[in-house]
């Protein structure tokens, strides 16, 4: 059914039922949002599906039908959204739309836990996330993620971003970390995964499966190698922080880059993950109407979206470039 059509339906309370599908919801929504924007769509919206709700038998209470919470946060997301794709026809974002991570049913999980979302104070007005702000940039900031001693005590590990959420160290399909240690170490190893390595911060030589060691510091490319062989560090100056991506092998493949940037920088995204480390110096990152700024240490992530990003270092910066997509 083509979008006119469908809102026209919503409007006139004539929808079916079976046909009231979260697909249609965010069509809608889109459709509200670019015609009045966020604010005034929400209002729209909440009658509309009052109305279309008590068309269809269902009624409106504190554990059914209308959802305040959802409703709101989907129109503050969609705007956002729809500000990625200002050039499309508005059928066609729509359409991009529901393809995008917002049509993954269970997308505001990412900002809300289950409780809090699915209560009836939700239901009935606005709540706040309580896990992130509403944004399509996911930004953890340094010295965000809860460090981890390791058990030997010479060493701890940050976890910055891991999939699928809560995965352990044996069942992830990739993972974004920061590990720091004053002393030489072997590094653990990992069956089955590809693993990349750059220095933050100190200098070490590098030994991979007898390999020739290779010397590494915070302007070195980064390596990547087996998880499957042993690699240990020998620090020539200390301390010593490094910046690691694993990805299992024959579900997802990656690459990290170290990339110097002194001015605007544009990044295409094509429905991967990118993300981007601002290792030395501040810079921005921008999409659509979306701006943040990260300092040394923050990580930016895009999850699933396509256009183009914008980074805007403030003077040179050193950036850390992560792609990771399905094998």
């Amino acid at each position: 059914m083509d979008l006119d059509s469908l809102v026209s339906q919503f409007l006139s309370c004539t929808l079916p039922k079976s046909e009231w599908t979260h697909q249609a919801h965010l069509r809608v929504g889109a459709w509200h949002v670019h015609h009045y924007g966020p604010d005034d769509a929400l209002q729209r919206l909440r009658t509309g599906i009052r109305r279309l709700n008590d068309a269809h038998g269902t009624p409106n209470s504190e554990t059914r039908g209308y959802h305040e919470t959802i409703t709101a946060a989907y129109c503050r997301l969609i705007a956002l959204f729809l500000c990625t794709r200002s050039s499309e026809h508005l059928e066609k974002s729509a359409h991009h739309l529901i393809e995008s991570p917002l049509g993954v049913r269970n997308f505001l999980l990412g900002f809300y836990s289950a409780p809090l979302l699915m209560s009836t104070e939700a239901r009935q007005t606005w709540k706040d996330p309580d896990i992130r702000e509403l944004s399509l940039i996911r930004v953890v900031r340094a010295n965000q993620s809860r460090r981890t001693e390791w058990k030997n005590g010479l060493g701890w590990t940050e976890e910055i971003a891991v999939s699928p959420i809560g995965a352990s160290l044996d069942n992830f399909d990739w993972r974004i970390s920061i590990a720091g240690t004053e002393s030489d170490a072997a590094f653990s190893t990992f069956p089955s995964v590809d693993r990349s390595l750059a220095i933050l911060n100190g200098v070490i030589e590098l030994s991979i499966a007898g390999n020739p060691s290779l010397s590494l510091d915070e302007e070195s490319t980064p390596v990547t190698f087996s998880g499957d062989v042993d690699s240990s560090a020998r620090i020539e100056l200390g301390p010593l922080v490094d910046f690691n991506v694993m990805t299992r092998r024959g579900s997802f493949v990656h690459r990290l880059i170290r990339q110097p940037m002194d001015g605007p920088t544009q990044l295409q995204l094509q429905g991967n993950l990118i993300a981007l480390l601002s290792s030395k110096g501040t810079a921005t990152v921008s999409f659509g109407s979306q701006h943040e700024k990260l300092a040394a240490g923050d990580l930016a992530l895009f999850e699933g979206w396509y256009g183009t990003a914008t980074l805007i270092p403030e003077r040179l910066v050193n950036v850390l470039l992560i792609e990771i997509k399905r094998a």
